[in-house]
């Protein structure tokens, strides 16, 4: 047991999603500080903290969810629902990892450390509370994504624009909704289904109005930001960001199986060969067309 204890603290802190946390990279990025050293140093540290955090986060969660993960044909074999992680044992990791994350954010930069406070209080709020309230989880989720934005702003003192900020928030959204529905559509296909706080034809068309507002938001972001290249150049990342959200969207409904619409995406060579591209369009014009 002592031996499969490691294997099992991993997989409690599911570090498949702490790709959320890389946002915190964006406004180094975007504010074409990307080659400073010791910003990326800063910006790199931040995002080593907010996994912890995160880490936390996913095991205090497992704690609350233990028995419902136990009938659930996926989540059944998370380490505390499959008991391969006590609760004692899964309770003092997310302690251990929630003050030594926030005391060296405290210690490191208050502000970070402000942020990183809010952002654990907002997700255990999601755990106990929100994600029982329609649409309040949604926003949560993509209050969470946001947060993780300007915490990554904070630590380099820099100013993003707000544009950039919504199109996250945005992405959030889409995130979220992909996630319930695929949970969805999962449990009906398992003839399963439980009384929902939605129907599909809800998350549907909510989906839609949040890749919609999505694209808008960003198309805005690369004709009006004010630090980006006056030939309008950043338009030339349009085409990638609408290929991968569409991407996205027809991942998620693709036939329910056991892995979730993040985790097809992490194994997914178009979208990932069109993440790269966007990234490298982005950096190409910010750091040489500007």
């Amino acid at each position: 047991m002592e031996r499969q204890l490691p294997e099992a603290l991993l997989r409690g802190v599911r570090p498949n999603q702490w790709v959320s946390n890389l946002v915190v990279f964006a406004p180094l990025v975007f504010s074409q500080n990307l080659f400073d050293p010791l910003l990326l140093v800063q910006a790199g540290i931040g995002f080593v903290l907010l996994c912890a955090l995160s880490g936390a986060v996913f095991l205090t969660n497992d704690i609350i969810d233990r028995e419902r993960d136990r009938r659930h044909p996926i989540r059944h074999q998370r380490p505390v629902a499959a008991g391969r992680l006590s609760i004692r044992q899964a309770g003092t990791a997310a302690v251990i990892l929630t003050l030594a994350s926030l005391l060296v954010s405290f210690l490191w930069r208050p502000a970070f450390g402000l942020i990183a406070a809010g952002y654990l209080l907002l997700m255990l709020a999601y755990s106990l509370l929100l994600r029982r309230i329609p649409i309040m989880d949604v926003l949560t989720i993509a209050a969470g994504l946001l947060l993780r934005g300007v915490a990554g702003a904070v630590l380099i003192r820099v100013t993003v624009s707000p544009w950039l900020y919504l199109s996250v928030a945005g992405l959030g959204l889409i995130l979220a909704l992909g996630r319930i529905q695929h949970e969805m559509r999962l449990a009906q296909t398992l003839g399963n289904m439980e009384t929902q706080k939605y129907t599909l034809e809800a998350v549907a068309r909510m989906n839609q109005l949040a890749v919609a507002l999505t694209l808008i938001v960003y198309c805005l972001y690369t004709f009006l930001a004010p630090d980006l290249p006056s030939s309008y150049s950043m338009m030339l990342t349009i085409p990638f960001v609408v290929y991968g959200i569409f991407r996205y969207r027809y991942l998620s409904y693709l036939q329910p199986q056991q892995q979730s619409p993040e985790q097809r995406m992490l194994l997914d060579a178009p979208l990932l060969i069109d993440v790269t591209l966007w990234v490298l369009t982005a950096v190409i014009v910010l750091y040489w067309l500007g």
